[in-house]
């Protein structure tokens, strides 16, 4: 889910999001507006407020991703891809993770 649907949908402004997660409202107002990536310690935190919601894959345009058969299958496998995040790749498993870090 991306950072915008996410406020929207918690009722959050940018300056309660900021507050939140120990931001301002500025860098929050970027990150929504894809002027700028949260760094990777800004993506972990996101993603554990969020509880899960909005992933490190949120932040980039990621194509589908084509099945073995090559055809989508009606599933968008976007979230399937793996993503730049701190010098190294975030693989699909590697998500787990953050997830089990984000209902701590």
């Amino acid at each position: 889910m991306k950072l915008v649907v996410y406020l929207n949908e918690n009722d959050l402004n940018f300056s309660e999001a900021a507050r939140q997660l120990g931001a301002t409202h500025q860098a929050v107002r970027c990150w929504v507006l894809g002027e700028r990536t949260p760094s990777p310690e800004f993506m972990i935190k996101i993603f554990r407020w969020s509880h899960g919601s909005v992933t490190p894959n949120d932040f980039y345009e990621l194509p589908p991703v084509q099945s073995p058969g090559g055809g989508h299958g009606g599933e968008d496998k976007r979230r399937r891809s793996s993503v730049q995040l701190a010098g190294g790749l975030i693989l699909p498993g590697q998500l787990d993770m953050f997830r089990a870090g984000a209902s701590a």
